[in-house]
């Protein structure tokens, strides 16, 4: 087996229309579904650039009553592919960027890794095959701020990687460059508003007076 043949990256997310409904960055639906699908785009972007094979799983392939459960099982479903090493990410970190071939080394050496955010989380957990991450995760509460504590604790001094941020809250958009400009675009494309001095203030006054036509969504199996 070739070095780095048996990771695989796992992309644990909701489909861009879930992500859209579930976050509720702003107040316009069709604004929140063209952040989800340009959040999507961008991680797609920086995993397609990494030597792994990826394979997204959002909510027509969880399985499982609990965040715990669906994330272990998703693991398992890319284990049973014949990877040893699975990584997973998430859809929310627009700053992802990390040394593929460091992570390959780390794992092979019998490390696990995490990638905390800003807010208590992770944006990132590679794992091997060998470890119990059942156990682990039904111990973790994954929608707490203490999930990355939590995590360290319960895996056994594993490596940390540099922490991002992630895209909760609308000040969290306006802060991203690439999805600011999305945002910018949105509004020019279907309100013919063009905001020559952005700010958010002046983004956070425009978009709740925004009504749009529904935005048709490919599914996200389409974008991989």
């Amino acid at each position: 087996m070739s070095l780095n043949s048996d990771i695989a990256i796992l992309l644990f997310s909701r489909s861009p229309q879930r992500e859209a409904v579930a976050k509720r960055w702003t107040g316009n639906v069709a604004l929140n579904a063209q952040i989800s699908r340009k959040l999507l785009s961008n991680t797609l972007s920086h995993l397609h650039k990494a030597p792994f094979p990826v394979f997204m799983v959002d909510e027509t392939l969880q399985k499982g009553n609990t965040f715990g459960q669906r994330l272990s099982n998703a693991f398992d479903y890319v284990f049973a592919k014949g990877y040893s090493h699975v990584i997973a990410v998430g859809n929310d970190s627009a700053g992802l960027n990390v040394e593929w071939e460091q992570i390959a080394q780390t794992l092979y050496s019998g490390k696990n890794i995490i990638g905390p955010d800003h807010r208590g989380g992770v944006y990132l957990i590679g794992i091997s095959a060998c470890v119990q991450h059942k156990a682990v995760f039904e111990k973790i509460s994954w929608r707490g701020k203490f999930v990355f504590d939590q995590l360290v604790t319960q895996m056994d001094s594993p490596h940390v990687l540099e922490g991002v941020g992630d895209i909760n809250t609308f000040d969290d958009l306006v802060s991203c460059p690439i999805l600011f400009t999305a945002i910018r675009k949105f509004l020019f494309r279907y309100f013919h508003k063009v905001i020559q001095t952005p700010s958010v203030q002046h983004i956070a006054r425009t978009i709740p007076q925004l009504r749009a036509p529904p935005i048709q969504i490919a599914h996200a199996s389409a974008l991989i």
